[in-house]
């Protein structure tokens, strides 16, 4: 059995998200989670800051002195509930930041990461933006997000998650380390929530809902996290580089035809 390390995975009564689903998973498949979150976790920490990212890995460095079989990055924070500056540091850095922390970790077990973005990454993205996040720069970063509509940072920050998983992927591999990505559809999560949305909003939703090929409903966090689980499993040995829709075909609606992913 494995040891592996999920990101945004607290397990609230109710409130379940990818990473809370993916942790359950794993545990029923009798391998050792270490979950990380605000709350509710076995590592608690605010991922939103450079120390609390750098306190994670030095915790997994002592929690996991034979390396790590995978590691999942599930955390993130909604564009209708964080800055332009959190967005960078939770959904971009909180990524990276743990990926390349953990590396030396994941190369002792020829382990795997995967990196979650979001359907949104083909939706509202801007190119400048994402070439914005793909300088590394952290602070030009912050401050050129900042006046940024939240949702654009979202999704040019997913997007450039998917093109850093790309262009690292033969990087990493020279370890024995296989990355790859998951974009989730439109998921019943706490983030996709309804709750408190105007009727104008909960008709967007049902309007895009709608447009889900397959079953016209929401996906359910089980659902994507088992696609997460399958790439960090043995049963994904030659799996590297890979960019995997859990969507109910919901792609092939919003962009049809040939796509660079």
């Amino acid at each position: 059995m494995g040891t592996y390390v999920v990101t945004g995975a607290a397990l609230r009564p109710n409130r379940l998200g990818i990473g809370g689903a993916l942790k359950q998973r794993l545990l029923d498949a009798g391998h050792s989670v270490i979950a990380v979150d605000l709350s509710d976790a076995e590592i608690m920490a605010d991922l939103s800051t450079s120390e609390g990212r750098k306190g994670v890995v030095d915790t997994l460095a002592e929690a996991a002195p034979d390396g790590l079989d995978g590691l999942a990055t599930c955390a993130a924070v909604g564009g209708g509930l964080a800055t332009p500056q959190q967005l960078a540091e939770v959904n971009f850095f909180g990524t990276i930041d743990l990926i390349n922390g953990c590396r030396d970790l994941l190369k002792r077990k020829n382990g795997s990461a995967v990196v979650v973005s979001s359907h949104t990454f083909v939706l509202w993205p801007r190119e400048d933006i994402v070439e914005l996040f793909l300088t590394m720069d952290r602070q030009k970063i912050l401050e050129g997000v900042e006046q940024r509509s939240p949702r654009s940072v979202y999704a040019s920050g997913k997007r450039a998650l998917v093109h850093w998983m790309r262009s690292h992927v033969a990087e990493f591999a020279g370890d024995g380390i296989r990355l790859n990505t998951v974009i989730p559809g439109f998921t019943d999560t706490p983030l996709a929530s309804r709750e408190g949305a105007t009727d104008e909003v909960r008709k967007a939703m049902d309007e895009f809902q709608s447009s889900i090929p397959l079953g016209q409903r929401m996906g359910k966090p089980d659902e994507v996290a088992a696609g997460i689980e399958f790439l960090l499993s043995p049963a994904a040995s030659f799996v590297c580089g890979a960019v995997l829709y859990v969507d109910g075909g919901h792609d092939v609606n919003l962009r049809p035809g040939p796509i660079e992913y």
